[in-house]
């Protein structure tokens, strides 16, 4: 997800707080992928833990995709919106 301009904050205050939550997740799987790093380690797969915390960073990641995905719709309502000829 890119930062929101002021210009749609002020539209979509939501992009506020979808932005906070893309940039813990980014936080989040940058310090689960360094306890858990992928590799050859066949004890690592057996472990729970390491396989839930792949678990959430697959999830975070269909996440951010979607949170890209909320903020182009939209942009491109908005941008349909102000297009349209209202007579």
């Amino acid at each position: 997800m890119r930062p929101p301009s002021l210009q749609q904050l002020s539209v979509d205050p939501e992009l506020a707080v979808l932005r906070a939550l893309d940039v813990a997740m980014d936080m989040a799987v940058a310090v689960l992928m360094l306890f858990h790093p992928s590799g050859d380690d066949p004890e690592a797969e057996h472990c729970q833990s390491h396989q839930v915390a792949h678990r959430i960073i697959n999830d975070a990641h269909r996440l951010r995709r979607a949170l890209a995905e909320y903020q182009n719709a939209l942009d491109l309502e908005r941008a349909t919106a102000g297009s349209a000829f209202p007579f």
